[in-house]
């Protein structure tokens, strides 16, 4: 297969005050997919198509005025006549909720959102150059390309990879993603909601678009596109977020601080449910870490389990958790992880209660019995300890 090349760029800024009149609800990533063979011929025809609509300049979404929207449509529909594909990754940023350090820091967001379209593409292609816009994320994608090269498989050394930048007053294909993503702005974005403009730029796009990701997923879209291997994985990922999302709701308004840090967790675990592809175990260490940067005091490891994950297990919560540390269980099998990590736990310090019972008995001819008190009663049937009445 022939090398694909990859031209991104956006649409949309960081910021979440969305009281502010020209703050954008969505950030748009748009890709212009271009294989090797033909990026010759597509930059010409690209170059053609801006001397006629843009003179002198670049081809730049803003400078097409609402007013210009034929302009816009036709430039739109040439572009779709050249042998070239399109990746849309649409973020609405409303939905990414408060606590996140998306919200909180402008390089983790670009470097998030932007990584979301990376990994698919990397995950998805075997021969490809990837030129983002030179101007925004350069040090993100080259920390992108270290941290992929560092984490790939054995199967990574039958790849092609290659991170280029452009800096697109120079690059048309750039350009070409710039009016893309401005495009699906347009439909998508509220503060385009008073334009005098009716098209649907998504559904005029469409024949192009080969890939398309929103982000953050709804549940809906999450168990509409997720493929799970049986019915019961299904059925267990539905009932795990469905109370997950039962108790942050009953608990919303509660003022403990440990009901916040207990929801706080929850909310972390419910985003990597739904956005990581591979959902993955969290490790202990992360989510502690996700609380003090919440402003959270720092805990103990124990206090962490005991206060945060044992209390939302004992609220009908369900945490699946290994070695490797907690998640929200999106298959049968991670629920027997938790039964199993739990057992390796509890089977071995009741036998040592056990066994330290059965040494006292015998010492004392049977005149002591630990288990005889009524606060253990409990302990000796599951022990099957013969208490007498």
């Amino acid at each position: 297969m022939e090398r694909l090349h990859v031209f991104l760029d956006e649409s949309g800024a960081f910021g979440f005050d969305f009281s502010k009149p020209k703050c954008t609800s969505h950030l748009v990533i748009a890709a212009v997919l271009v294989s090797e063979s033909n990026l010759a011929f597509v930059t010409e025809e690209v170059d053609k198509l801006r001397k006629r609509y843009f003179q002198t300049g670049e081809i730049k979404s803003k400078n097409i005025k609402g007013k210009q929207s034929r302009k816009r449509i036709e430039l739109l529909k040439a572009i779709m006549q050249l042998p070239l594909n399109f990746a849309i990754l649409i973020v609405d940023k409303r939905k990414i909720y408060e606590d996140s350090h998306l919200r909180k820091f402008k390089k983790t967001f670009y470097k998030f959102v932007y990584q979301q379209i990376y990994s698919d593409l990397l995950n998805t292609v075997k021969d490809i150059s990837i030129h983002p816009d030179e101007v925004g994320g350069k040090q993100d994608l080259e920390e992108f390309a270290k941290y992929y090269y560092r984490k790939a498989d054995k199967f990574s050394l039958f790849r092609d990879i290659d991170f280029a930048f452009d800096d697109s007053k120079n690059s048309l294909l750039v350009q070409v993603a710039d009016i893309v993503a401005g495009s699906v702005s347009k439909n998508v974005d509220t503060t385009h909601a008073n334009e005098t403009h009716n098209t649907d730029y998504l559904a005029l796009l469409k024949p192009k678009i080969i890939y398309r990701k929103d982000f953050p997923w709804s549940p809906k879209t999450f168990f509409n596109e997720t493929k799970f291997d049986s019915n019961a994985d299904k059925e267990i990922a539905e009932l795990a977020l469905r109370l997950v999302d039962e108790f942050c709701y009953n608990n919303s308004g509660d003022d403990e601080i440990e009901t916040k840090q207990q929801i706080s967790v929850l909310q972390y675990l419910r985003f990597r449910f739904v956005q990581n592809q591979f959902r993955r175990y969290i490790p202990t260490r992360e989510l502690m870490n996700h609380l003090i940067a919440t402003g959270f005091d720092k805990m103990s490891v124990s206090t962490f389990r005991m206060k945060i994950i044992a209390k939302l297990r004992d609220n009908g919560v369900i945490i699946a958790s290994s070695a490797n540390g907690y998640k929200i269980p999106c298959k049968l099998s991670e629920v027997y992880d938790f039964i199993n990590h739990g057992k390796n736990v509890i089977l071995p310090m009741l036998n040592r209660l056990k066994r330290c019972n059965d040494t006292i008995r015998l010492a004392t001819n049977n005149t002591v019995n630990l288990f005889e008190r009524a606060e253990y009663r409990e302990l000796a049937e599951l022990l099957d300890i013969n208490i007498p009445k």
